[in-house]
């Protein structure tokens, strides 16, 4: 299966807006976006420039 290329599906952290987060929380989403920013297989071929923080 050299020649499949999976198709790009966007991934989504939710959360309340406005709202403290936890430090386990907020780990988890600066360990999501740091896998995915670091991971050409992750990136998928349109990328934005930078991830977006809270």
């Amino acid at each position: 299966l050299e020649d499949w290329n999976h198709p790009l599906l966007p991934i989504y952290v939710v959360y309340p807006p406005n709202s403290h987060l936890s430090a386990k929380v907020r780990a988890f989403v600066d360990w999501v976006v740091e896998l995915f920013s670091r991971n050409p297989l992750l990136q998928g071929q349109s990328q934005q420039s930078s991830p977006q923080r809270p």
